[in-house]
């Protein structure tokens, strides 16, 4: 084999080395760029799944409140009812009526949630999930339900806010049919975690 065909196969094999070479450099970065969309994107899911049920939480938690309320009702405040109703139905003979025979009532819209707290200060809340390096304390003037809880560098994300353990058990159910497979009930008291038997147990 002469000199030039032996420089001739030497240039070939580093040709074909450097052009493998260049392949897996370019395999490396496609990867990491799929990896770099994944985890976006599964963040992504993540934070309006999050959103969703802690909106479909604030109507839970309103409609269980009103309940309470309804049961809460007193006897004086059945007679201011009564007395509102007769009133009513005063003003709607002498008041014009739309053409299906209907007056329209527009009701004051509330901007709060009022959420009577018990006396022995224990609350029930549904935690979906706990996780290192996911931090939504950015959001949280816009997490009216969804609670972030810090410990050991470990956040504990907690929806609703019940004064019985009943309606924090059917919420619990809702959360799982929403895919949160994770989700329990836990138990606050005056501000603090508590065990959840414990916290029934004071209940009763």
């Amino acid at each position: 084999m002469t000199e030039h065909e032996k420089k001739f196969l030497k240039w070939k094999e580093d040709t074909r080395r450097t052009a493998l070479e260049n392949e897996v450099e370019r395999l490396k970065e496609e990867n990491q760029k799929k990896s770099e969309s994944f985890k976006k994107l599964k963040i992504s899911f993540i934070t309006a799944g999050i959103l969703i049920i802690a909106s479909y939480a604030i109507i839970f938690f309103f409609l269980g409140n009103k309940e309470m309320e309804g049961k809460q009702t007193s006897p004086a405040s059945e007679a201011r009812q009564t007395k509102n109703t007769t009133v009513s139905r005063k003003e709607k003979t002498s008041s014009p009526q739309t053409s299906t025979g209907q007056i329209k009532i527009i009701a004051p819209v509330r901007d709060t949630i009022l959420l009577k707290i018990p006396s022995d200060g224990i609350l029930f809340s549904v935690q979906i999930g706990a996780y290192l390096g996911k931090d939504l304390n950015e959001f949280n003037k816009n997490m009216l339900s969804l609670h972030q809880h810090s410990s050991s560098g470990i956040n504990q994300f907690t929806l609703g806010i019940f004064p019985e353990y009943e309606q924090a058990k059917r919420f619990r159910k809702e959360v799982l049919t929403l895919g949160l497979k994770d989700a329990y009930i836990i138990a606050i008291k005056n501000g603090k975690r508590l065990n959840v038997e414990e916290a029934l147990n004071q209940k009763q």
